[in-house]
């Protein structure tokens, strides 16, 4: 994490460093390239674009953030909207090859919320801090 943090601070200061164009010993101009992976994440790439020492200098792979709001916000949206699918097949409105479809739909969006608040909860120790919080309590 340490390493991570020395190579973020590093190549902002380097970014921002509007005096020193070129790489050392190079005659190549630096380049900082932000790209988009097919993983939806970013990398931070610094390189002095020659070749042997001057190419790329390091890569930093940045963290993907995700809005548990957001995305719990979603799922449940998508739940609820589903939800009045048995009227909807009463009614012979939905056939029970779509009623299936929708059930199996809904629970898969019941295991990607139950997955995204486990992962929420392991990320923000929230069942240390309750456990913490309770003995305070007590005491």
């Amino acid at each position: 994490m340490e390493e991570y943090l020395n190579r973020l601070i590093d190549f902002y200061k380097v970014y921002n460093d509007i005096k020193s164009k070129k790489c050392i010993n190079c005659p190549e101009d630096k380049e900082f390239i932000i790209n988009y992976t097919v993983n939806d994440t970013y990398q931070l790439i610094y390189t002095c674009g020659g070749e042997g020492n001057c190419g790329i200098q390091y890569t930093i792979e940045l963290p993907k953030y995700i809005n548990y709001n957001n995305v719990t916000n979603d799922i449940t949206f998508k739940i609820t909207n589903e939800v009045n699918f048995n009227a909807l097949y009463e009614a012979g409105i939905l056939t029970e090859s779509e009623k299936k479809a929708i059930s199996d739909n809904i629970e898969i969006l019941n295991k990607e919320l139950d997955e995204v608040t486990m992962q929420f909860n392991i990320i923000n120790k929230l069942q240390e801090k309750e456990k913490e919080s309770i003995l305070k309590q007590s005491m």
